[in-house]
């Protein structure tokens, strides 16, 4: 429904997703995907695009839409 653009249902999808905690599920699971990135950046060396991709991981957990 959502994919054809029908968002009629949209409370009933989102009171299922925080019923059953798939967003508290997917943030966590990307706060740990963005920890592994992080740890590996900082095998690289500093530089203005590492720096980017550092700003990147932290933009990626932070934004709120």
């Amino acid at each position: 429904m959502i994919a054809q653009g029908n968002i009629k249902e949209m409370p009933l999808i989102m009171q299922a997703m925080h019923g059953c905690q798939a967003l508290d599920y997917c943030k966590q699971q990307a706060q740990q995907q963005i920890q592994l990135a992080q740890q590996q950046l900082e095998s690289i060396t500093e530089t203005p695009y590492r720096q980017a991709l550092m700003d990147l991981t932290h933009f990626a957990i932070e934004r709120v839409y």
